[in-house]
């Protein structure tokens, strides 16, 4: 049972045994936490369950921001868990070990709430924001200057127009999802349907879909050498070391 109502909520499953509240070591069967983030008439408020407690923690809460409205996409960033609100300037950061609340601001350029943005973790660590202004794609990471203030700093700008097929910008894209780890951006056009634009490479491969979709949850699977024998006899034909990003679509 949740352990507070909210008019609007979102949700994390984190590992419950790392050693760093945000790292996690792979023990998969081990136990776990659940950060519930939830908005109601008295503010934002964020609470954790453990598993090995079999409880819930004390709520932690902040200020409303403007049209306080919860998304599902979230960003895990060292110790911090991300969430951004839709129809806001808004994120909210959830500090895991400290267990407190506050509110950041978007980069000031996407603040009109168009394009689906969302939150990603950057190669490097950083949380990065990316959004389609202009029918370009643009990540900005969150950085942190000299004078000890955390900003964002725009780091790219990908030319859809070069990227997507012409039919494909007929309308304005969505970014639905990001693949941690191999970079890995979700972009879903009305026209051309869902694409999957690896950020490292550049490549860009189109998924063949036959209905709308309006959120993925991305996983990644590993071919292993020493299981190729098995494979083979399934009738499988995995690459060499490679690593490929799949997805469980959400349809309208």
């Amino acid at each position: 049972m949740l352990p507070r109502r909210a008019q609007s909520w979102s949700a994390a499953v984190l590992c419950g045994c790392a050693d760093a509240a945000g790292a996690c070591d792979g023990c998969h069967l081990g136990p776990f936490r659940v950060v519930y983030v939830g908005t109601d008439a008295d503010g934002i408020f964020s609470c954790v369950y453990s598993s090995l407690d079999g409880a819930w923690s004390e709520p932690a809460s902040a200020e409303h921001p403007e049209h306080p409205h919860m998304p599902r996409i979230r960003a895990l960033v060292g110790d911090a868990l991300h969430f951004l609100f839709q129809a806001s300037a808004s994120i909210l950061r959830y500090d895991l070990g400290a267990r407190q609340v506050s509110v950041i601001q978007r980069p000031p350029a996407c603040t009109d709430f168009q394009g689906r943005p969302l939150l990603m973790t950057m190669e490097d660590g950083r949380l990065g924001f990316a959004s389609v202004l202009n029918s370009r794609l643009c990540l900005w990471p969150r950085e942190v200057g000299a004078d000890g203030e955390a900003r964002w700093a725009q780091s790219r700008a990908i030319d859809l127009e070069t990227l997507l097929p012409a039919d494909a910008l007929w309308a304005l894209p969505y970014l639905i999802g990001f693949a941690d780890g191999v970079g890995v951006l979700f972009v879903w056009t009305a026209v051309g349907g869902l694409f999957l634009v690896n950020l490292g490479s550049g490549l860009l491969r189109n998924v063949d879909i036959d209905r709308d979709i309006y959120g993925v949850v991305p996983y990644v699977s590993y071919y292993i050498p020493a299981l190729k024998i098995s494979a083979e006899g399934d009738g499988a034909e995995p690459s060499a070391g490679a690593s490929e990003p799949q997805v469980l679509l959400q349809g309208l």
